[in-house]
């Protein structure tokens, strides 16, 4: 180094700051080194520079992200709502819970300039926003919700761009701060150039203000890229990655698991093995929650997770929408969990679950955490109108009519120049009985049948079906009992599929459990059957059935901690449990006589 070296370079790390490091403020103050011999040269200096300045920036490096400290970066986070987002609720108000509780090390800001007009007042305190996060050195990842599911162009690109340059320009010093430029960018079944092209021109932007924030490109495709269904035909990551790592540094990318991901748990692995041989970073940015189909996609995530360091954010922190962290509370949201004090909450959902024991890297591969359970069929009265079930053609659902057979709503396929129906994906037990119900009638009697059922994929390929069918006129209930054969098992829906184009079809009250349990696994004499109701329920539940003076009960929380209560005898065949005392959440309680149990999930709320 020209003759000429430091003492201490440790004096040159303690004078720059990791949030907000400015290399000529340092040249300004070089009279505070201990230097021998005369002063370094300029060439020297800012070689040492550019080194201390990446060790204390996040770095992309291949398929890894460094932290400022050089360990190795997996993101575990949570979107939020950020500015002019539809939800009120303050993310500043949930620091402590997002990242004490919870143990999240990144949040995604989802920001909705558009909107800025009809909720000008949600979440607004950007900076003070990111200044709390960042100083508890929680990842910040703002993101462009403008966009999702196309690409802008003319004045639209320009004004995307400029939002991010003045972002750039405000949090360059920030290392804390990662720029997600668009949110979902495209819908089209293959990818072409302006997934390029836009990530490009903005990126060339944020980089011409000196920014070296790590910056997040979002696949194509509402952020599924098709399931990699087509391979690259449909990904801009897998089409244009290397272009992008090649041109930039600090660049990665993420994909978003929702219904193009079901049955696609090799895919997703591929896609990680992918990333690893062409040295790029990918992350999922988005997964889903609901306690239908998404709960399938992400068990098969978190198997993943547990095999590879990829890192996740899921939707959505606030519970607005159906994507629940948290049951039996007023919104679902990942705030409202009853425990703070680190042991695990009692009202999880079941992704909520394999969420918090990931993070507090409690979840074991092949634990019972992972075992799917009720509701195995999501929504199917319709109350939620058509959340978790997709329409094929020519359906809808009716409201507060008198074909509703529970609640308000119902389904109707209606008559059209084709059959029409709809659909929503299961991930049921393989070897497991299970028992569907639903009410259904025809508007007039049908050519053929109307078909009511599921659909699956067993072993060898074959596609076999479980059915009810109907050609009444009135309002007539079926059931079905069946058993799945062993694993693997593939591609399984329940559907509604009207063969008479001609005539109009209606459904409602579609129930699917196990047989004669819906909630566990049991192993007992065949005589052995219990009804219990209320349930969900507030203050109590009944016991119904023959015998019970031979069986002992036991509650459980969904820790497995024991919790202490006194069955009273109300009548020869009913047994009542109080739950006042006890929070909301969920709770199993196991009936046993000799080496039989019967254990059944009870949902509290108060």
């Amino acid at each position: 180094m020209c003759g000429y070296d430091f003492v201490n370079l440790e004096n040159l790390r303690n004078l720059t700051n990791i949030n907000h490091f400015n290399p000529m403020s340092f040249l300004n103050r070089k009279r505070m080194f201990i230097i021998k011999k005369n002063t370094l040269c300029l060439g020297c200096m800012l070689l040492l520079l550019s080194l201390l300045v990446q060790a204390q920036n996040f770095r992309v490096q291949n398929e890894t992200i460094l932290a400022p400290d050089g360990q190795e970066f997996v993101i575990k986070g949570a979107n939020v709502n950020g500015p002019h987002w539809p939800w009120n609720r303050s993310t500043l108000q949930d620091i402590d819970l997002i990242t004490n509780v919870w143990k999240f090390n990144t949040i995604r800001v989802n920001c909705f300039p558009s909107l800025a007009h009809i909720f000008p007042n949600n979440n607004v305190n950007l900076n003070e926003l990111v200044n709390a996060f960042t100083a508890r050195k929680v990842v910040v990842q703002l993101e462009n919700h403008d966009f999702t599911g196309k690409y802008p162009s003319g004045n639209e690109l320009e004004n995307l761009k400029n939002w991010w340059v003045d972002l750039a320009n405000r949090f360059k010093n920030n290392p804390y701060v990662w720029f997600n430029i668009m949110n979902e960018p495209g819908n089209e079944p293959t990818v072409d150039d302006r997934w390029k092209n836009t990530h490009d021109y903005v990126l060339k932007a944020i980089r011409a203000t000196g920014a070296q924030n790590i910056i997040v490109l979002d696949e194509h495709g509402f952020g599924q890229g098709n399931g990699l269904r087509n391979q690259a035909a449909a990904s801009g990551i897998l089409k244009y990655a290397d272009y992008f790592t090649q041109n930039y540094q600090n660049i990665c990318f993420s994909v978003h698991l929702y219904s193009t991901w079901i049955y696609r748990q090799a895919q997703l692995d591929s896609l990680f093995t992918v990333a690893k041989q062409r040295k790029f970073s990918v992350h999922i940015g988005e997964f889903g929650t609901v306690e239908g189909y998404s709960k399938g996609v992400a068990r098969d995530l978190f198997q993943l997770l547990l095999q590879h360091k990829i890192g996740t954010i899921f939707w959505q922190w606030d519970g607005s929408d159906t994507h629940d962290l948290t049951l039996g509370t007023t919104r679902g949201g990942a705030w409202e969990v009853n425990r703070t004090d680190g042991s695990v909450p009692t009202n999880l959902s079941f992704v909520g679950n394999l969420i918090w024991k990931y993070n507090y890297n409690i979840l074991q591969l092949n634990s019972a955490d992972f075992r799917l359970r009720d509701p195995w069929l999501y929504n199917g009265s319709f109350e939620d109108d058509f959340q978790e079930w997709i329409n094929w053609g020519n359906a809808e659902v009716e409201k507060n009519t008198l074909n509703a057979k529970h609640g308000k709503n119902n389904v109707r396929v209606n008559a059209s120049t084709n059959g029409g129906g709809m659909g929503q994906p299961l991930y049921l037990t393989p070897g497991a009985t299970y028992r569907l119900r639903a009410w259904g009638r025809n508007s007039a009697t049908p050519v053929g049948t109307t078909d009511l059922g599921i659909q699956y994929k067993d072993a060898s390929g074959t596609q076999r079906y479980e059915l009810l069918q109907f050609r009444e006129t009135t309002y007539t209930q079926k059931e079905i009992e069946f058993t799945l054969p062993p694993a693997p098992i593939s591609d399984m829906t329940i559907f509604i599929w009207k063969n008479d184009k001609n005539i109009t079809f209606y459904a409602d009250d579609i129930q699917l459990t196990i047989k004669n349990d819906p909630t566990t696994v049991v192993t007992a004499p065949v005589q052995l059957d219990f009804e219990i109701f209320p349930n969900p329920t507030g203050d109590f539940v009944i016991v119904k059935g023959i015998d019970l003076q031979n069986y002992t009960f036991q509650l459980t929380d969904s820790t497995g901690k024991i919790i202490a209560i006194q069955p009273e005898r109300v009548a020869n065949e009913q047994v009542k449990i109080q739950l006042h005392t006890i929070n909301s959440g969920v709770y199993y309680l196991t009936m046993i006589f000799k080496e039989y149990h019967l254990i059944k999930k009870i949902i509290v709320i108060k």
